[in-house]
């Protein structure tokens, strides 16, 4: 059994800091990081799989000129938005392609399940920041 200590940070769609914690576990039974996926659900949410779980509530994109910018820990720059094709798909524009970035899986059909464009990565995503209001520096 190890133990590993973790300083205060921003839990991904809480909208909280979660403080310090202590994770304690067997040695290789679980990683921080393991593959990591990102995409949306119901029309509302932005998941987060893999080396770490979260969502981010999402509401209102379809009606919005930008979707949410997702910033991940390999640099990797995605914008989510709902509404791909005036359809309800959840659409992925990758703005940047960060070292641990994979590949993303296309969506064009309403009933699959998820009905979103899926983003992959290898291991090692330690953490993402979401931001519904962004903007270019001109």
């Amino acid at each position: 059994m190890f133990r590993r200590d973790y300083p205060g940070e921003r839990q991904v769609g809480t909208g909280r800091d979660r403080g310090s914690c202590t994770v304690e576990c067997m040695a290789n039974e679980i990683t921080i990081s393991d593959l990591t996926k990102v995409y949306g659900a119901s029309d509302d949410l932005i998941e987060f799989e893999g080396g770490f779980h979260g969502e981010v509530g999402a509401y209102g994109t379809d009606d919005a000129k930008r979707g949410v910018l997702v910033v991940l820990s390999d640099g990797t720059l995605l914008e989510v938005k709902y509404g791909k094709g005036e359809r309800g798909i959840w659409g992925i524009g990758v703005l940047a392609k960060g070292a641990l970035f994979d590949r993303l899986d296309l969506c064009d059909n309403e009933d699959h399940d998820p009905h979103s464009d899926v983003a992959h990565f290898k291991p090692g995503i330690k953490w993402a920041y979401a931001a519904k209001e962004w903007e270019s520096v001109q």
